[in-house]
């Protein structure tokens, strides 16, 4: 009898943590979707973005093993698997949409979601929100 294939389990994202400047808090949580508040430390100002958690594999860089793990979206796949915004409801309201997508069978589990966001409602030009520049 075969033994049944090792089941890995990556380590989640946190639900706080700091990147780029940022502070960043998991707000809602539903899947790989997520919506996070945003904010630079000494600003009052919050912003949010909502996401499509991604999965990376174990590997090691830089010399350091890395176990599998969630990650943010990388900076070019911002507008397709991530979304800034500056204020509460816009984002909302594209969480709920990118979840609601995501259970009627838009987009795979941990998949991209690259077809659920074409489809997605943007907020209107009149809203303002912040874009994340390229690196």
């Amino acid at each position: 009898m075969s033994a049944l294939p090792e089941i890995s389990t990556p380590d989640p994202l946190p639900t706080k943590f700091r990147s780029d400047g940022f502070n960043f808090q998991i707000v809602h949580r539903d899947g790989a979707v997520a919506l996070l508040a945003k904010q630079k430390s000494n600003h009052t100002q919050m912003s949010y973005e909502v996401a499509i958690i991604q999965t990376h594999p174990a590997e090691c860089l830089f010399g350091r093993d890395l176990p599998e793990r969630e990650v943010m979206p990388p900076s070019e796949s911002w507008g397709t698997l991530g979304w800034s915004y500056v204020d509460l409801a816009d984002a909302v309201a594209s969480y709920d949409q990118l979840c609601q997508a995501r259970g009627k069978g838009h987009f795979p589990p941990g998949g991209s979601g690259a077809s659920a966001s074409k489809r997605l409602r943007r907020p209107s030009a009149a809203t303002p929100r912040t874009t994340r520049p390229a690196p």
